[in-house]
């Protein structure tokens, strides 16, 4: 009976294997399920060669399993040591922008305001002082324009490495964002001269850069302020060099100028102004005068040329002030829409009965937008005015540039139909080709010329030169300024075309030339009258 059950032992023993290995199969089927999931997560290509593998190898045994969990294993380190690296590298990189500039390497706004702050109190303990320097290109937009925003980024990584080697160890230099930088100075007890360091900057803009093998020379205007006879908080201080390195600009390129009480008034008074030019077309503080053009040949009016005047507040502001502020700011380009449209609709009457030029001043600024050839047309559509009753003066900055866009766009207004005065002309540098390029019409004489006392004879062959000129070129001239008998004179015997000034009329809102009788005789020193 004993032997029956050993045979029964060995066969159940046997059941017992086969089942085992039906589990071991189910278990690695399990993990090659289990191993399919993992590769549809992490995306690891040996996982998935893992897998093929084990569809050709359906009865595994334990030590292929175990090989194989202990590949898996190993996947599963490196890939975690791999994901923490790119981890750290990524906040590694998310922390340096943060307080580094991308293009430059320098600290940026944040970290050097942490800084500055860190600077003042060791200063005020210490009773030393800090020096800001508020640093901004001249002309940065021009390079861009000229040269690509890659030779620009070229450019300001180049100017950051000179002006880091100008400084010590322990000051800094930041890039605030565009072409502005700040050099913060920690200034010695035995040290409060910051006139040395201020020299070694600024002559480091006199040395060209090479760009890809391209020379470039860029200026830069520098505003000083000190700690704590100018301010004594971060922010006052970045303000107060800022305000010092705006007066710099103002007072010419590449300038260096250490902050005042008096710049701080006048650029407060500047933001005042800033603040009222926004609204005045709103407001209806703007307004226009016309002054008329006279034709001394057929002694009658011509034209009238529009001049823009702000009352504000009770006072006029002049008008190279609230301009200058347009221009800087940018609001030229709605103030010049806005005096083009309501010249013409002021003017459209008396122009019309007089076949008259109504002229109207366009900035360099204006000039440039893509839309500014529509913008003409626009108006002139909705004001109902032909294209040639309008002239538009552009000074001879615009003349000298080197923009081809200007050109095009002067040449498809001289195709329209719109005439074309160079203003001021003989203060600038416009060059003869470039006048037959822009398709002008007329150069106008600048009153300094005219009506200057220096160097009497001198401006006298100057106004001869620029009439011969003009009639070698086919062009008209009119004169600005005149006061005088003799002045008008002078010019009737060098054969100007047309005048214009006070001793004729000065210049007179719309509804002063709108009057019952529409004509106004003055008689010149000639005895002929002029009809206005």
């Amino acid at each position: 009976m004993i032997k029956p059950r050993k045979e029964l032992s060995k066969t159940n023993t046997s059941e017992r294997l086969r089942h085992s290995a039906r589990v071991d199969l189910g278990i690695s089927v399990a993990i090659v399920t289990g191993l399919t999931a993992m590769t549809s997560v992490f995306q690891i290509d040996l996982l998935e060669g893992l897998y093929e593998y084990s569809r050709a190898h359906e009865d595994w045994e334990l030590d292929e399993i175990i090989i194989a969990l202990g590949w898996v294993g190993i996947v599963a380190v490196v890939y975690g040591v791999r994901r923490l690296l790119d981890i750290r590298t990524l906040n590694h990189e998310i922390a340096s922008h943060a307080y580094y500039d991308i293009v430059t390497g320098l600290p940026n706004r944040v970290l050097a305001v942490d800084r500055l702050n860190q600077m003042l109190a060791s200063a005020q303990r210490r009773d030393s002082q800090v020096a800001v320097l508020f640093l901004d290109f001249d002309n940065f937009k021009a390079i861009n324009d000229n040269h690509g925003h890659a030779k620009g980024d070229m450019l300001i990584k180049s100017v950051g490495e000179r002006l880091a080697l100008q400084v010590r160890q322990g000051d800094t230099v930041a890039r605030l964002g565009g072409d502005e930088f700040l050099i913060l100075i920690d200034l010695d007890i035995s040290d409060r001269d910051i006139l040395p360091t201020v020299s070694r900057i600024v002559k480091t803009q006199k040395q060209p850069h090479l760009l890809g093998g391209i020379e470039v020379t860029v200026g830069f205007s520098v505003g000083v302020a000190l700690f704590p006879k100018d301010a004594n908080t971060p922010e006052s201080l970045l303000k107060a060099a800022d305000m010092a390195m705006y007066q710099s600009k103002s007072d010419g390129k590449g300038q260096v100028q250490f902050y005042c009480d008096d710049i701080g008034i006048r650029l407060s008074e500047r933001y005042k102004l800033e603040k009222g030019l926004k609204h005045a077309i709103q407001k209806k503080e703007l307004y226009l005068v016309y002054q008329p053009q006279i034709d001394l040949r057929q002694r009658r009016v011509i034209g009238y040329e529009a001049l823009c005047r702000w009352r504000h507040q009770g006072d006029h502001v002049p008008p190279d002030i609230f301009i200058k502020i347009a221009e800087e700011t940018g609001f030229i380009h709605e103030l010049g829409r806005w005096v083009m449209q309501t010249a013409l609709a002021e003017s459209k009457a008396w122009t019309a009965r007089k076949d008259a030029v109504i002229a109207v001043n366009v900035s360099a600024r204006q000039l440039q937008r893509d839309d500014f050839v529509d913008e003409v047309r626009q108006i002139l559509e909705e004001a109902q005015i032909p294209p040639q009753r309008l002239e538009l003066e552009i000074t001879e900055t615009v003349a000298s540039s080197e923009h081809s866009s200007n050109r095009r766009k002067l040449q498809e207004l001289h195709y329209l139909g719109v005439k074309i005065s160079l203003d001021d002309f003989g203060t600038g540098y416009s060059s003869l080709v470039r006048l037959r390029e822009l398709q002008v019409n007329q150069l106008k004489i600048d009153r300094s010329f005219v009506s200057g006392t220096d160097d009497l004879d001198v401006n006298r062959q100057i106004i001869k030169a620029i009439i011969s000129l003009a009639e070698s070129l086919d062009l008209t001239v009119i004169a600005e300024g005149v006061e005088t008998a003799e002045q008008l004179e002078m010019l009737k015997q060098f054969g100007c075309d047309y005048v214009q000034g006070y001793f004729f009329s000065r210049p007179v809102r719309a509804e002063e030339i709108n009057d019952s009788t529409r004509t106004i005789e003055h008689t010149s020193a000639s005895g002929a009258k002029v009809e206005k």
